[in-house]
Parts: structure tokens; sequence; C-alpha cells
């Protein structure tokens, strides 16, 4: 498994890995994404930026893909983050194709994005969850992430969003 930036080629290929997530997450209940995010210009903006990694084993198109951005919701301001410097990342959109599950590959992901992370000299990752997703909640405890807060997105009524934050 080889973990590498998404090239925009691959817009398609990531929209169908996000799209199984919707579909897997709305029988389980979680309405957290739908068919309007996360959408292409999102994923078209994560390559823009740099952002966007896939993690590709045999096949030419990622199983897996995560986001590691400087930027972060306006409504985590509120949180009482153990680091208060400005040198940290935050995760967005981790998310494992739905026949790629249970193989180990956001755990992949997710220490490619701590080493990516100290490779930057950056000292901390901060992201956010969907509160009534007991595994992905339970996926971060085990990782040592830290629980910081809970925070509310104004298009998502349903529930509000755990954050968590890992200093490294």
């Amino acid at each position: 498994m080889e973990v590498k930036r998404v090239r925009f080629s691959e817009v398609d290929d990531v929209l169908r890995v996000y799209q199984s997530c919707v579909v897997l997450h709305q029988k389980l209940g979680f309405n957290q994404w739908d068919h309007n995010y996360p959408n292409k210009e999102t994923i078209q903006s994560d390559i823009q930026e740099g952002w966007l990694f896939g993690l590709y084993g045999d096949k030419e198109f990622p199983v897996a893909v995560i986001s590691i951005t400087k930027e972060e919701p306006k409504e985590y301001k509120s949180l009482n983050w153990r680091d208060q410097s400005n040198n940290y990342f935050t995760i967005h959109r981790l998310c494992v194709s739905e026949n790629s599950l249970r193989k180990g590959y956001a755990k992949l992901l997710m220490r490619f994005a701590e080493d990516y992370t100290e490779s930057k000299d950056l000292s901390s990752i901060r992201l956010d969850t969907f509160s009534l997703n007991k595994g992905a909640l339970d996926f971060y405890r085990k990782l040592n992430y830290k629980e910081i807060g809970r925070v509310h997105f104004p298009k998502r009524k349903d529930s509000d969003y755990t954050c968590f934050e890992k200093i490294l």
C-alpha cells in the first residue's frame, strides 16, 4: 500500500470512495454526508491546495482518502485546544471505500497524517467526527486522540460533531 497525493484525473475515483461512505453511513442512520457533500468541487479544491492524499494498492485508483489541511472550521474557535500554537494540521474527510473496510486502511492514513505533520515540524492534529458514529469515536480514541469538545455545524442539524486533538 502506498499513500500519495491525489491527481485531478482521479476526481471521479475519489467521488466514488466518498459516495460509498455516504451509502454506508445512511444505512447506519448517519446523515453526516449526503449527495451534496463531499462533492467534486470539494475534491478539486483539496487537490488544488495539495491537501488530498489517497491510499493505493494494486489498483490504479485510491481505496481510501484523507485531507490534511491548515484550514479549520470557524466552529473550532470556541474550543479549548491543548496546543495553542498555530502549528497543527486539521484532518478532514477520512474515508475508506466500503469494499475496503476492516483492513486497517484508515489507521494507515492516520499514521501517514501523523508522520506528515511531524515532517512539516508541526506539533498536533485536530479533527472532528460525527458524534453518533460510535465506530469513528472509538477509532480515534484507540489512536490516542483526546476529546476536546463538541461543535455544531449550521448545515447539519441531526447531530453535533466531537472534536479530537493529538499532540505529536
